[in-house]
């Protein structure tokens, strides 16, 4: 068995390789982006909304979540999914059936950074393919508004959109929502953006008054649906 130090130093050389990718990515994205700033800021005068949504439980609090929002203000609707999620498209769908004719919406599928049972060894290498994915998809969309909730697969998206706006690209609010199941403990996406605070998203949601107690999550907002 590989040891601790073993594991660490293994993992190394991937996570160079993936700063370097991001960083090149990056530097396309920041002159490409500032040479048709004009066009970009004509083409999104009204305000979009991303939804990732996160398969299974995920997707089914995320939608009860939707429901309560004025969606028809968001001339631009795009729902972020990961392969091989086609409940979530046929539900993302099925709620825009009741907004024909209010604004436009689409379905963008996103490479999952880890398959279920998927080896520890390859996961570097997926989870490199997933990130630069996001990247390249939030650089595009470059929303208003990201919404999100528990799966891991909205980190490289809510760092995507948080980079832009370091950048001066794109202002975009971010919403993390804890999942519902979360009652005493937060997830590790929940307590990846805890510590984190604003640095990362602009409001911190759970669904127990229990949670924010025992977390310590002074600044988290409760809301009961």
């Amino acid at each position: 068995m590989m040891t601790h130090m073993g594991l660490s130093a293994f993992f190394i050389g991937p996570l160079i390789s993936f700063l370097l990718i991001i960083a090149t990515i990056y530097t396309f994205i920041i002159l490409s982006s500032r040479a048709s700033q004009a066009k970009i800021n004509h083409k999104h005068d009204t305000p979009t909304l991303v939804v990732v949504l996160g398969s299974g439980g995920h997707t089914a609090e995320m939608m009860r979540m939707l429901h309560t929002m004025d969606l028809a203000k968001f001339n631009r609707r795009l729902y972020y999914i990961t392969s091989g999620d086609g409940l979530s498209a046929e539900r993302a769908n099925r709620l825009e059936s009741g907004l024909a004719g209010k604004g436009k919406y689409d379905i963008f599928v996103l490479p999952r950074a880890r398959m279920v049972k998927q080896s520890w060894l390859s996961t570097p290498f997926t989870t490199c393919q997933s990130a630069i994915a996001c990247l390249r998809r939030i650089s595009q969309d470059k929303p208003d508004l990201v919404v999100c909730n528990g799966p891991g697969t909205c980190v490289p998206i809510v760092l995507a959109a948080r980079l832009l706006d370091w950048l001066q690209i794109k202002q975009s609010r971010i919403i993390f929502f804890e999942s519902f199941a979360r009652v005493d403990t937060l997830s590790l996406t929940g307590k990846i953006f805890a510590r984190a605070g604003s640095l990362l998203v602009d409001r911190f949601v759970v669904r127990w008054h229990t949670l924010k107690q025992s977390q310590n999550l002074p600044h988290a907002q409760v809301i009961q649906l």
